[in-house]
């Protein structure tokens, strides 16, 4: 509903409630410093509505892409860290808020005010580009053989082996079924 539309039905409102020559009497009893005051009250509230959508806009998250752009980062770990920022935006890295905090503490960074992975990104990719090559290295290899925790449980529910484990083994699977039937 745009404002014309709104002005209309409380317009009809006023007619119906207190009849058409009271609402013109009273609109034509205005004087024109009022309307002018009314105005500018309703402009004013009209910028702050448009400067509070443009704040917003200008408040939107940054990619992982600029933000490594605007960071300093050693050109020899550049290409690490912003692999390892992509495996967080897909979440193979740090896939929980829980995690988040834990590794940004880890380093010493505040993050128990931290609501998001998102308004984690910065502080996490500031972290890693003060990380050495072999941390990076590590860091990454981890993030790339790391299984989530619910495809664990869902493949433990299923009854399906361990990772690592030979899915033509018997031993590995009948001890995995004793040691289930046991429980």
């Amino acid at each position: 509903m745009n404002n014309t539309q709104a002005l209309n039905i409380q317009l009809t409102a006023l007619v119906a409630v207190h009849g058409l020559q009271r609402v013109q009497k009273a609109l034509a009893g205005i004087d024109d410093g009022h309307v002018a005051q009314l105005d500018k009250v309703g402009t004013a509230k009209n910028e702050r509505k448009a400067t509070a959508a443009s704040s917003k806009k200008a408040r939107r998250r940054k990619s992982v892409d600029e933000i490594i752009r605007e960071a300093d980062i050693d050109p020899t770990v550049r290409s690490l860290v912003q692999e390892l920022a992509h495996a967080y935006e897909q979440k193979s890295f740090l896939p929980d808020l829980w995690r988040v905090r834990k590794f940004l503490e880890s380093e010493g960074v505040e993050a128990s005010k931290l609501r998001s992975r998102d308004a984690a990104l910065p502080k996490v990719i500031d972290v890693l580009a003060h990380q050495s090559h072999s941390r990076l290295q590590d860091l990454l290899a981890e993030s790339k053989s790391s299984r989530g925790e619910l495809a664990i449980l869902t493949d433990q529910i299923l009854g399906k082996p361990a990772r690592g484990t030979s899915a033509g083994d018997p031993k590995s699977t009948d001890s995995s079924r004793a040691s289930t039937a046991a429980h």
